[in-house]
């Protein structure tokens, strides 16, 4: 998986939280700004045809028309999202996240990760039909799109986001001196 490590955050949210929230929201709108560099570029990677002619065919109604493929929701689903990340059950850290909400682009974002040749032929024709056009080969808990767009970002994404996190521990020493 694609991780930009950011070093000081969690300390220093939980400091910012009781002493200047303003600082907190200000030093989140930074950080997010940062990650819409990912999110465009991401946007960019996402394809703009389907890999498979028969997943862009609409379907009537029911449960599985979302996931019918079509480029603009695929697009506009990959998102920036500022969450908690959880470990065993407790809150242990902030977590500023890449994600692909269209049901359809988190299918061409993962297919192939648990089981790289599909479990029958068309699932190993739908899996080199999505390699072939994306250049990217899934594994593990790697993705296609976000993965890359967070790799290619990474050193101005990891150097806005600790330049903020700078500002902010600034501010709450201010605070904390007076």
């Amino acid at each position: 998986m694609a991780t930009a490590k950011i070093v000081g955050l969690d300390e220093t949210v939980r400091a910012l939280r009781q002493l200047d929230p303003d600082a907190l929201k200000e030093m989140n709108k930074t950080i997010y700004q940062a990650l819409k560099i990912a999110q465009v570029d991401a946007r960019q990677l996402a394809p703009s045809v389907t890999p498979l002619s028969g997943w862009a065919k609409p379907i009537k109604a029911g449960k599985w028309d979302r996931l019918t493929f079509a480029a603009k929701p695929v697009k506009i689903g990959i998102r920036t999202k500022i969450d908690r990340a959880r470990k065993r059950g407790t809150w242990t850290s902030k977590a500023y996240l890449l994600i692909n909400s269209n049901p359809a682009g988190a299918i061409y974002e993962t297919a192939g990760r648990k089981n790289p040749q599909g479990r029958n032929a068309q699932g190993n024709r739908f899996i080199n039909a999505i390699e072939a056009q994306s250049g990217v080969v899934a594994r593990g808990k790697q993705g296609r799109i976000a993965y890359k767009a967070v790799e290619d970002n990474r050193t101005e994404i990891v150097a806005k986001s600790n330049a903020a996190i700078e500002k902010a521990s600034a501010a709450v020493n201010r605070k904390l001196a007076k």
